[in-house]
């Protein structure tokens, strides 16, 4: 997972948790995403930095 960027599935794999639980997150706006067109990414040192600061 070297990638700059992560999918939902691909982040729900790092974190251990559901996608949906993943997509409650991002609803909620307590975890770091962007969107590029209609998709939704996740970058990899963002999360890493908000995994630092905060824990759930």
């Amino acid at each position: 997972m070297s990638e700059k960027y992560m999918s939902e599935k691909d982040l729900s794999k790092f974190l251990n948790i559901s996608v949906t639980s993943l997509w409650r997150l991002r609803k909620e706006n307590k975890i770091p995403y962007i969107k590029i067109g209609k998709t939704i990414r996740y970058e990899k040192n963002a999360i890493i930095k908000w995994l630092n600061t905060h824990s759930f």
